[in-house]
């Protein structure tokens, strides 16, 4: 039986550490890309339900009608949301709004306040946010956060920033005297 010096005990040691610190790094990274994931999808989810809620009665609007509004100024869409606000007419209220959240267009925030029985001129913004306006303003954050609805993609750039933050260690990075050996094992 052979006795191993000093030197090799602490590579041997050092060996199964960085063994098990890169199988607890994988699956840190699996359970990292797993949430993120699972974030995505209930974020894409709630985005359906809020399309459905603030659109969904668009479906039932004669095309030739949408492709009207999809060109329509914003002079125009200002006229047609204070008709649908005064009529109460809640398909054209969408229609309206649709063809100014698809065309992402700034007189958007003043046909919500219109619609929503406000002033459009109002800038200010009531601290009473009605219930049109909160639905929109989720859906605009969800929007500006929203990269990528490809899981593979975003599945991809998880890994990268993964990498980024958690660096793999190294052999070195474990034998006696590293500065990160007691930082990697914790103590």
């Amino acid at each position: 039986m052979e006795i191993l010096s000093k030197t090799q005990e602490d590579r041997l040691l050092a060996d199964k550490q960085l063994e098990l610190l890169r199988d607890a790094r994988e699956a840190g990274k699996q359970a990292y890309e797993d949430a993120h994931l699972a974030y995505m999808a209930l974020v894409q989810k709630r985005r359906a339900e809020l399309l459905e809620m603030l659109f969904g009665k668009t479906a039932d609007i004669d095309p030739s009608a949408l492709i009207s509004l999809s060109v329509a100024g914003e002079d125009a869409l200002l006229n047609m949301a204070q008709i649908a606000a005064t009529s109460g007419n809640e398909g054209l209220a969408q229609a309206v709004l649709l063809s100014a959240y698809e065309r992402d267009l700034d007189v958007i925030h003043s046909l919500i306040r219109i619609l929503a029985g406000g002033d459009p001129e109002d800038d200010e913004g009531d601290e009473d946010e009605s219930s049109l306006q909160a639905l929109f303003s989720e859906l605009f954050e969800i929007d500006q956060e929203q990269v990528t609805d490809d899981v593979n993609m975003l599945g991809e750039e998880l890994r990268i920033r993964y990498d980024r933050l958690v660096p793999q260690p190294s052999l070195e990075d474990l034998m006696p005297g590293s500065p990160k050996r007691s930082m990697l094992l914790g103590g």
